[in-house]
């Protein structure tokens, strides 16, 4: 679980308006940098991954926010309308579909160094082990993945930070993209080494 989001005074101002149904003020972040207020209910806490994030009403609409982009926190005086109905377990379940359908998945067989098991996992929305037609690029250490992304660039990044750890079997397609990435940036430290 995400342990160091829980060491702050947010974490603890959020975890007590939740506990207490009292609303909440809150500064935080926009993906765009820039800072909002809100006043908001909150429902609940939710760990996903390596981050906490807020599940609470704004004018009648579920969001979820982030911990680590909220700024400021202040539990308020005013206390939440009763949500003992409310399901938050289906209401991340949804956001999480909604998201997902923004992206073209995309699915890649590769042989994978055994050390880097853990990193898989965190930057893959799956891995599964596989059988693969052809050899290990070593003896030993390699293990042949199923790995799914929720699209090309979440393919490409994850892959390239992997970097010589990984090798990419199929889609052909996302091997070549690899390739040509690498050669167009070994291109351009070679022009300005010159």
């Amino acid at each position: 679980l995400p342990d160091r989001e829980r060491t702050g005074p947010v974490f603890r101002t959020v975890q007590k308006a939740v506990f207490t149904r009292h609303q909440l003020r809150m500064v935080y972040r926009r993906r765009s940098r820039t800072a909002v207020q809100s006043v908001v209910e909150p429902h609940g806490l939710i760990a996903a991954g390596r981050s906490w994030y807020l599940c609470a009403s704004h004018d009648g609409d579920i969001r979820f926010t982030r911990l680590s982009r909220i700024e400021e926190a202040e539990v308020l005086t005013e206390e939440c309308p009763d949500d003992s109905g409310f399901d938050m377990t289906a209401a991340w379940q949804k956001q999480r579909e909604e998201f997902l359908e923004r992206f073209e998945a995309i699915t890649a067989t590769a042989w994978v160094r055994d050390e880097r098991w853990s990193d898989v996992q965190e930057w893959t929305l799956r891995a599964t082990t596989t059988d693969a037609d052809d050899e290990p690029p070593e003896d030993d250490g390699w293990t042949c993945l199923q790995l799914e992304f929720m699209d090309h660039l979440h393919a490409t990044t994850v892959l390239l930070r992997l970097g010589p750890d990984a090798r990419v079997i199929a889609p052909v397609s996302l091997r070549q993209d690899l390739v040509r990435y690498l050669e167009r940036t070994l291109e351009r430290y070679q022009d300005d080494s010159a």
